[in-house]
């Protein structure tokens, strides 16, 4: 009976020790609350179907923000651009890929869709959606 209870404490503290998701760092919470102008040149592109846009990380974000709409007119979206795989690695950034059908981090090879889904790699997790609103020509963006 002992061991039978000792080889059940063991194989529970090996299984619950191989969640993938257990290597999935929490991205740090930056308060930020940001502007964009869809009249703005560097912006237009987010008044087309499938455009997007990269803000820096100085601007929002912890790594910075991609904004997509899939159709140029109603529906916008806004992503952390820091890897949910593990997104306080300094190469841990999310790009759009040089096709456009995708998002990469190229430091991992995790893949993401538009609407920020994992599609490959060893990331578990989507990516961190932020709160987005229009008001106008404008795009609010924070994470409030």
């Amino acid at each position: 009976m002992i061991r039978i209870l000792f080889i059940l404490a063991v194989l529970t503290g090996v299984l619950s020790g191989c969640d993938p998701a257990e290597n999935i760092t929490n991205i740090p919470n930056i308060p930020f609350q940001t502007q964009v102008n869809l009249n703005d040149i560097d912006f237009q592109r987010l008044r087309q179907p499938n455009g997007y846009a990269l803000l820096p990380q100085n601007e929002a974000g912890y790594k910075g923000v991609i904004i997509y709409t899939p159709d140029g007119s109603s529906t916008y979206y806004a992503f952390e651009r820091a890897c949910t795989f593990d997104p306080t690695e300094p190469c841990e950034t999310v790009e759009v890929d040089d096709s456009e059908l995708f998002l990469v981090d190229k430091c991992c090879g995790s893949t993401f869709d538009w609407n920020g889904n994992v599609q490959g790699g060893p990331a578990q997790r989507p990516l961190l959606r932020y709160n987005i609103a229009r008001q106008n020509n404008i795009l609010i963006i924070s994470n409030n």
